[in-house]
């Protein structure tokens, strides 16, 4: 009796350990051949994004440093990274924006199918596979919806900005570059020749045209109408402006009400969202104005930092300044989509806290926790062997209470 009250304690303890490490227990691992992970966790909640209402499909970015990522373990130009979902099956599409394993720094963006408010939502990046016969990651320009119709990065080089979807919108004249953008490369403007996107059946704006427009601008001075992105065709015509600071949108002369002005040399995000007669104008994530207008049927060329050489000044001047991340979307994205691109996006502490990334796990789905599981069950089998049954009665007591 006495031996059985003395080992009693040490197996209570072990079979809370066994409980607790089958608990932890971490998911199983996706693919063998990729030795890293770690979990992301995105977070909509009110001490992060804050977001309130479905922001649906999003594409978010993925900021990689050598605080959360082990860049000596991946491929030279991360093409062994992998996103996969909560079900630990899923690939979910990505693009790389840049990747450079020297500085240690790297922009990916990867598609998610559905971000709630208020929630908590985890998925993995796997990497560190050396193996050329690699599982596809699929199409990198899957890695926007299918209503989203021009993506520009701007990390081109002395070269014109590349359409980062599959629609192949890219700009036809080459603007400055600046190498310490918001996300890698930056637009440079400096108000001479703006950037003419070619008119294609993709970028079409039939009447009352539904569409998104999203930019990151950070301005030089606070110019008086300088133009941010304009089309016209004869009387019809879109302008995004920025008057002394203060963001606008123009639809046939006519403009939205004036709000308080953003600040110089900062960067802001701007967002236009069109559908109906209604027209709304975010700042930062906020709804900042609304226009009542349609837009008009358009298909003329597009035109960032300016007007088309043909189209009436009217009293405008070209944006000076940086411009980042311009997306087009023929759809209405809610107000939950474009808060969630300003946070994401941007560098603010609850950008950091909305995706982060937890420490990197080796090896094949926590190989080690269960091997100290098994190690656990031994010593418990080494017990029980000594076990008077007295004692196996005052375990089941444990248990039960």
């Amino acid at each position: 009796m006495k031996r059985s009250l003395l080992i009693l304690p040490v197996a209570a303890a072990l079979l809370t350990g066994i409980a607790h490490s089958a608990e932890e227990e971490p998911k199983a691992w996706w693919n063998p051949s990729w030795t890293q992970r770690s979990e992301i966790t995105l977070d909509t909640g009110g001490d992060a994004a804050a977001i309130t209402d479905p922001a649906g499909s999003a594409s978010l970015l993925v900021r990689l440093s050598d605080g959360n990522f082990q860049f000596s373990s991946a491929r030279e130009d991360g093409s062994d990274i992998r996103f996969i979902a909560a079900d630990g099956k899923t690939i979910l599409p990505h693009q790389i924006e840049k990747y450079d394993g020297l500085l240690n720094e790297a922009y990916v963006w990867v598609k998610l199918p559905e971000v709630n408010p208020a929630a908590k939502a985890n998925f993995h990046i796997y990497y560190g596979n050396a193996d050329a016969a690699m599982t596809a990651a699929g199409k990198p320009t899957d890695a926007f919806d299918a209503d989203t119709t021009l993506v520009y990065h701007f990390g081109e080089l002395a070269a014109p900005a590349a359409d980062a979807t599959s629609n192949g919108n890219n700009a036809s004249t080459v603007g400055g570059t600046s190498e310490s953008g918001l996300i890698g490369n930056a637009l440079r403007l400096l108000g001479s020749t703006p950037i003419t996107v070619p008119a294609t059946p993709s970028l079409q704006w039939a009447p009352g045209q539904v569409l998104t427009l999203s930019t990151w601008i950070k301005p030089v001075a606070l110019q008086e109408n300088a133009v941010i992105a304009s089309r016209s065709e004869g009387n019809a015509s879109f302008r995004l402006l920025l008057d002394q600071g203060i963001p606008l949108v123009e639809i046939g002369g006519t403009r939205s009400q004036p709000g308080a002005p953003v600040a110089a040399n900062t960067w802001a995000h701007l967002a236009v969202v069109a559908e109906g007669s209604n027209v709304q104008l975010y700042v930062n994530g906020a709804p900042y104005a609304r226009l009542a207008a349609t837009i008009p049927a358009l298909n003329s060329p597009l035109v960032l930092g300016g007007l088309a050489a043909d189209a009436p000044a009217t009293g405008t001047t070209a944006f000076v300044g940086e411009m980042d991340e311009f997306t087009l979307s023929r759809t209405a994205r809610s107000a939950g989509w474009v808060k969630l691109a300003s946070v994401n996006q941007g560098t603010t502490d609850a950008g950091l806290r909305t995706l982060s990334l937890g420490q990197a796990e080796a090896g094949e789905g926590g190989g080690e926790h269960s091997g100290g599981v098994m190690e656990h069950l031994s010593l418990f089998g080494d017990i029980a062997n000594n076990m008077m049954f007295d004692g196996w009665i005052a375990i089941g007591v444990c248990v039960i209470m």
